[in-house]
C-alpha cells in the first residue's frame, strides 16, 4: 500500500524516540529466533514481531538465551502477562512469546 504497510501487517507501538533503534535485530518469520505476539483488546487484536536474538522488546536488554529472556520479562516488565513456548530444547531453537497487553495500559 502507499503508506508502506502491507495488508494484515501492523506496526507495534514503540517506546523509543523516532530514529533510534533498539538492540533487537529484526528478522523474518523464517529466520527469527524469537517471535512476539502482542495481544490487545481482550485477545481480539494482535500484532507480531520477529527478532533474530533474545532481545527484550521493551528495553535495550539482550539476554544470552531463552531462559534468561523469560526471567528478564517476568522480573522487569510486570504490567504484561506472558505465555512462553519453545520449539525444542536445544540452544538456538525457535521461541514464541505471547504478550497480553492489559486494556489499562493505554
Amino acid at each position: 500500500s502507499e503508506n508502506g504497510e502491507e495488508a494484515g501487517q501492523a506496526k507495534r507501538p514503540r517506546t523509543e524516540e523516532p530514529g533510534t533503534k533498539q538492540n533487537g535485530a529484526s528478522a523474518t518469520p523464517d529466520t527469527a529466533r524469537v517471535s512476539y505476539m502482542y495481544l490487545f483488546s481482550y485477545d481480539r487484536k494482535y500484532v507480531e514481531e520477529h527478532v533474530a536474538d533474545y532481545s527484550c522488546p521493551f528495553c535495550s536488554m539482550t539476554c544470552r538465551n531463552f531462559q534468561g529472556l523469560q526471567h528478564h520479562l517476568l522480573a522487569s516488565h510486570t504490567h504484561f502477562m506472558y505465555q512462553f513456548h519453545q520449539e525444542g530444547e536445544q540452544q538456538g531453537s525457535r521461541a514464541v512469546i505471547k504478550v497480553r497487553v492489559p486494556p489499562t495500559i493505554f
